[in-house]
């Protein structure tokens, strides 16, 4: 049986008035390939180009690779993120776009800022982050 990643626009026709988006996904990691992700949020960005988006949410709760992988283009006001440890990425985090608030949950009690880590919290998409609540 061949599983189908999800394509925003679906939900975003479907729900255009949606305020919050909240994910609750088993590890799509394990899953699918980097590359597959990558295709399939390059998808959903064009799509959303091309066919609209949501003007604002005001809350994504979930994963960072749903949210990497969902591509959303809108701005969202609050990102509260849950990861295990394994599935927390610096490169995902800095390719979520800047929320002015962000809740960072780890369910990994071994991770470390470790220098890319903190890079990638300090990159530009980050500047106008006011709240960070890290939870690890």
């Amino acid at each position: 049986m061949m599983i189908e990643m999800p394509r925003i626009f679906h939900c975003i026709r479907a729900f255009p008035n949606l305020k919050t988006l909240t994910t609750d996904t088993f590890s799509i990691a394990n899953i699918f390939k980097q590359h597959d992700m990558d295709v399939q949020r390059s998808l959903n960005k064009r799509e959303q180009a091309t066919r609209g988006s949501w003007q604002r949410l005001e809350l994504y709760d979930g994963y960072t690779y749903a949210l990497y992988h969902l591509g959303i283009a809108c701005t969202i006001n609050l990102v509260k993120l849950l990861d295990t440890g394994d599935e927390c990425q610096p490169s995902l985090l800095k390719a979520v776009f800047g929320p002015r608030d962000l809740a960072l949950r780890i369910a990994w009690g071994g991770l470390s800022l470790e220098n890319d880590f903190l890079a990638a919290l300090s990159a530009k998409a980050f500047q106008n982050l006011l709240k960070l609540d890290l939870s690890i």
